[in-house]
């Protein structure tokens, strides 16, 4: 499921309504696993956010 979200860019409220889920924290909790090498790739994010408004 972290697929949909990541790949197609489909919001987290999005996919739960489609699930037929009334939270999204639950969808959350149920589909969503860690990726590796996410942490850098946000870091790099993030830093670069941070240079870019400085």
């Amino acid at each position: 499921m972290d697929v949909v979200v990541g790949v197609a860019r489909v919001d987290v409220y999005t996919l739960a309504d489609l699930l037929g889920h009334e939270d999204p924290a639950f969808t959350l909790r149920r589909y969503v696993h860690r990726v590796q090498g996410a942490a850098e790739k946000a870091r790099k994010a993030i830093g670069k956010r941070y240079r870019l408004a400085a």
